[in-house]
């Protein structure tokens, strides 16, 4: 397989760094407690790239929402875990769990999970 470029993505600047809460402990005793997400590239056939953006809970590793799109964006990030919610409902208090990424520590990601109170790392 060849090197995918990275054709639709931009070098962002952290708005927040947030401490490690999951400290590789990934056995998770309860659904809805951990939360993991990052993108996935995919390229096509024709050249171009599509951003897989999916959610996945520690507890037994399914995925609780994934979605596509051209760009790899905060916006993308935001609709996944949107998706994510909206079917789940986990309590307060769950962890999302991520690479750290500009998408996760941009600013729009962070002032939408204060509004729905996640706690990110």
């Amino acid at each position: 397989m060849s090197d995918v470029k990275n054709q639709n993505t931009k070098k962002g600047k952290a708005n927040k760094v947030f401490p490690n809460l999951v400290n590789r402990e990934f056995n998770v005793t309860e659904p809805n407690k951990v939360w993991c997400t990052d993108f996935t590239y995919m390229p096509r056939p024709n050249g171009s790239i599509r951003y897989n953006c999916s959610i996945i809970d520690l507890f037994d590793r399914s995925a609780v929402a994934t979605l596509n799109g051209s760009n790899i964006t905060a916006e993308l990030a935001i609709a996944t875990l949107q998706k994510a919610l909206d079917v789940h409902k986990p309590g307060k208090g769950i962890i999302l769990h991520s690479d750290q990424g500009s998408q996760y520590t941009s600013k729009e990601f962070n002032e939408f999970c204060e509004k729905i109170m996640c706690n990110k790392v």
